[in-house]
């Protein structure tokens, strides 16, 4: 097979549709195609997966506490996160909007690292930038 070559488009924001006016040969024969003997290609362009979640709240200890939390892109969603800042074992959202269960046994603060959907991963940290608290009270003695 001949080298088809490489077209360099950029960085895309969103979904383009590029038409091939003309292609010609670099050596003999020297002829160019015209317009209607050439197609177009279209670049889908995925937005980035967020995830936001919502306020944090106070336990007693040895309860939960359910986290709010709202995803984009398209699920399921893999997300990352810190307990404390240190990095947990990601979880598996397969729904927007998800109720996340914790059940800390010590004030936590938990914030979203990364999350990667069906089609692209984010880990951006000014884009996510989420934190809940949660504020865990122990038993009167």
């Amino acid at each position: 097979l001949a080298d088809l070559g490489t077209i360099n488009i950029g960085a895309l924001n969103s979904t383009t549709t590029y038409d091939i006016e003309s292609i010609s040969y670099t050596n003999a024969p020297l002829c160019a195609s015209n317009d209607a003997a050439n197609g177009s290609v279209t670049v889908n362009v995925n937005p980035l997966p967020t995830a936001s979640l919502g306020a944090g709240g106070n336990i007693c200890n040895g309860s939960s506490f359910n986290i709010p939390m709202t995803l984009t892109g398209t699920g399921p969603w893999s997300v990352a996160y810190t307990a404390n800042g240190v990095a947990q074992t990601a979880i598996v959202v397969n729904a927007s909007p998800f109720s996340w269960a914790v059940s800390p046994s010590v004030t936590t603060n938990y914030c979203i690292t990364s999350v990667t959907d069906a089609n692209c991963s984010n880990s951006n940290n000014s884009a996510l930038n989420q934190c809940a608290q949660v504020n865990v009270t122990p038993f009167p003695t």
